[in-house]
């Protein structure tokens, strides 16, 4: 009887090993695929960064060539108003 129960203590013992080597397998893979996460989401950052900066320049120059061209507008009403007055 006690052959039996170490038997089934040492195979209990085993299962327990071997499950524990599937735990630290899939937590060395979870941090793994945390740390590829991190490192693209990093990245992805930086380009909305860099597009953000983009989009403002951009619309900083769209303003500027409205404001040129409203001063236009402004000169040439003027002188319209001028002409016919």
């Amino acid at each position: 009887m006690k052959a039996v129960a170490e038997a089934t203590i040492n195979e209990l013992k085993e299962r327990l090993k071997e499950r524990q080597k599937a735990l630290d397998a899939l937590e060395g893979l979870m941090a793994a695929e945390q740390a590829r996460w991190l490192a693209q989401h990093q990245t992805d950052r930086k380009e909305i960064e860099r597009l953000n900066q983009c989009l403002f320049e951009k619309n900083d120059q769209d303003i500027d060539r409205m404001k040129v061209r409203m001063r236009r507008v402004v000169r040439v009403y003027m002188c319209v108003c001028v002409c016919v007055a």
